[in-house]
């Protein structure tokens, strides 16, 4: 075997060990009840690390869900009554994917996590009761980062 057949054996060998890409989002509130950014990309499989930082005069949260979940956890998140505020206002569901806790004026908190492997829009939103009607965006997840 030449060099070069070597090499491409070995990089074929090694490439599954290389580490998945590092993506990190700085979230933030806008006015009129709106994420910054209000979508963004990532690459299956990466690790995401998302900084979101609630500079509104509101209470917020970020629940990011299955795709096609968004109304029916938002729904669900309504029906939650006097436990929504105890459970940060995340409704217990499989849709619910990753969720930030209800964050204060002024306040931040990080979230990471791996995308997942199959490529889809996976919306995220605001679960605090009737937020989440105008405050929610999407993460992309694809390989060729088209949103």
């Amino acid at each position: 075997m030449n060099r070069t057949a070597r090499f491409s054996v070995a990089l074929f060998i090694l490439l599954p060990l290389c580490p998945a890409e590092d993506f990190k989002i700085q979230m933030g509130v806008a006015p009129g009840l709106k994420f910054d950014p209000p979508r963004f990309h990532v690459k299956p499989g990466s690790r995401v690390t998302i900084e979101f930082f609630n500079s509104d005069q509101m209470m917020h949260n970020m629940v990011i869900t299955a795709p096609g979940a968004r109304l029916r956890v938002l729904s669900a998140s309504m029906q939650m009554g006097e436990a929504g505020e105890k459970d940060h206002y995340v409704p217990d569901s499989e849709e619910v994917l990753w969720s930030f806790p209800v964050l204060k004026p002024d306040s931040r908190e990080t979230l990471s996590f791996e995308a997942p492997g199959k490529e889809g829009v996976y919306q995220y939103l605001c679960t605090i009761t009737g937020h989440g009607y105008q405050m929610y965006g999407a993460m992309y997840v694809s390989h060729t980062g088209k949103m």
